[in-house]
């Protein structure tokens, strides 16, 4: 695992061995980060259930201004810690070490997000609209957001959460990517 592109390009990232955390393969992440948009010109990011923090440092290289890593399991935080330092981006990160439906309301006030990256266990997917919803109700997003979730195929996502909107959802074997923005943003 590494990352792709940016001022980060090529730099390895670790991943915890074992069943408790799922990587996103390369491949998959840069076929998201294809379609999301090769460079982002700032913004701010929220990774949950992040792992390896592989989506949130891609953003951050890519060139996203600041990125929250939301992740409660202590290996994958320590590991992630340490892939933030490795690519020196510890002034342009907070680790929070809570559970990941918590953290919207223990996040600093005022700070909304433009891309969400929404990766739980498999087995949680279902619990995604009520992430999204919760970020929708507790002012979370900036206007012209994006959300992107990793679930399995078994797990269907509504193409509508609140005022976000599904407009794309990609099938990688076993997993799908669905990405939602505004409603408003719609034209």
């Amino acid at each position: 695992m590494r990352v792709i592109s940016g001022t980060c390009k090529g730099l390895p990232l670790k991943a915890i061995d074992g069943v408790t955390t799922r990587p996103t393969t390369d491949k998959v992440k840069e076929s998201v980060f294809n379609i999301i948009g090769p460079y982002f010109e700032g913004g701010q990011v929220l990774d949950l259930f992040a792992g390896s923090g592989a989506l949130g440092i891609e953003a951050l290289s890519r060139g996203a201004d600041f990125a929250y890593f939301v992740e409660k399991d202590f290996q994958a935080g320590k590991l992630l810690q340490q892939n933030l330092s490795f690519c020196r981006l510890e002034q342009k990160s907070v680790l929070l070490r809570k559970d990941a439906f918590q953290a919207a309301k223990q996040l600093p006030a005022g700070v909304r997000f433009d891309y969400i990256f929404l990766d739980p266990p498999y087995k949680m997917a279902e619990r995604i609209p009520e992430i999204i919803q919760k970020l929708i109700e507790e002012n979370r997003l900036a206007e012209d957001y994006l959300i992107i979730c990793e679930h399995g195929v078994e797990s269907a996502l509504p193409k509508e959460i609140g005022s976000a909107i599904q407009f794309r959802s990609e099938k990688y074997g076993t997993i799908i990517i669905s990405f939602y923005h505004s409603i408003e943003g719609v034209s």
